[in-house]
């Protein structure tokens, strides 16, 4: 009823941001639209995120920011400059073509996060509208719906992140309030849940209804991970560890908790409608290397100078320089 997707190491940036990817693995490429999956956490020693102006084509980027993390300064080519705080999120969309930077914005009261910690997402777009005209769209935290379920002292917060309304009342909680970012792939879900023990108990159950998405995934942030526990039997079918991905099974309902302990244990809760084709970025192949050329073109015109760059704009009034393309 459950696979386990263990996490990959890499590093983003100039300086290395650590980052765990659990999509795409195999045997899962994605879940829903949701093709990449990177957990991204400073440590105390790291210096600050600095991600240099690079481009995307043909997908979306979701960045949402965890409570105990640093703000992040978004720049793009739409002329964007937007810092997205804690709980906040970021729905970007590359179409035919954007630019953008990050850096991470260090808070002067030292009594407060000092490094990054959150999640990035890469969407495939509909096949339609890989070419569409790139879009920006910021949603802080208190315009996002919240619900939360509460069993004697123990509760469970949930905040829906991405959710349209061709699934009314996600998690049989909501009703028919949906998420108000524009999502370009209908019936997806992204959510986050924090759950609060004060006693040495396993929290309250979060329900994830098979009617919630067809494909869907739930991430352990914290080190208790999560308990999925079957609403048919009430039995734990298995635990999903700190940085793993549990993939459910499809036509299954089941309740998320976190296990017996104390304190704060957080997850994220993903899923949509298969993929109609096995692919990455977009579904045209001599896109990807026709937007290479179209980048170098805007990023060392002095090496490239007969490729004319019909994709991609600059950061309006931001110096750095560009990246090179790996």
């Amino acid at each position: 009823m459950l696979e386990i997707i263990k996490p990959k190491l890499k590093s983003l940036g100039a300086n290395g941001l650590p980052v765990r990817r659990l999509l795409p693995s195999i045997p899962h490429q994605s879940i829903g639209p949701f093709i990449f999956l990177d957990h991204m956490r400073g440590q105390a020693s790291s210096p600050p995120v600095d991600v240099s102006p690079h481009p995307h084509i043909g997908l979306a980027t979701v960045t949402y920011l965890l409570n105990d993390s640093t703000s992040i300064l978004h720049r793009d080519s739409l002329g964007t400059v937007q810092q997205i705080k804690p709980a906040d999120i970021n729905y970007m969309v590359a179409g035919r073509g954007i630019v953008h930077s990050e850096h991470e914005v260090l808070p002067i009261d030292k009594s407060k996060p000092q490094t990054v910690h959150g999640i990035q997402f890469w969407c495939a777009l509909p096949i339609e509208l890989e070419e569409c005209n790139p879009k920006f769209q910021h949603v802080p935290k208190d315009q996002l719906p919240e619900e939360t379920i509460k069993y004697g002292n123990e509760s469970a917060h949930v905040r829906l992140l991405i959710g349209d309304n061709y699934n009314a009342n996600y998690f049989g909680l909501f009703g028919d309030n949906t998420s108000p970012v524009q999502s370009l792939n209908q019936r997806s879900l992204y959510a986050s849940l924090d759950f609060i023990r004060s006693t040495n108990s396993s929290s309250v159950g979060v329900p994830i209804r098979s009617s919630d998405a067809v494909e869907r995934a739930v991430y352990a942030i914290d080190e208790d991970g999560v308990e999925i526990v079957s609403v048919r039997s009430g039995q734990v079918i298995e635990t999903v560890p700190k940085y793993h991905l549990g993939v459910l099974k499809q036509g299954i309902d089941v309740y998320v908790r976190a296990p017996r302990g104390l304190g704060q244990s957080r997850a994220i809760v993903l899923g949509g409608e298969k993929l109609d084709r096995h692919r990455n970025i977009c579904s045209v192949k001599n896109r990807i290397e026709e937007a290479k050329d179209h980048w170098e073109a805007l990023a060392h015109p002095e090496s490239f100078r007969n490729v004319y760059n019909q994709r991609f704009s600059r950061i309006p009034h931001f110096s750095q320089s560009y990246s090179r393309l790996p």
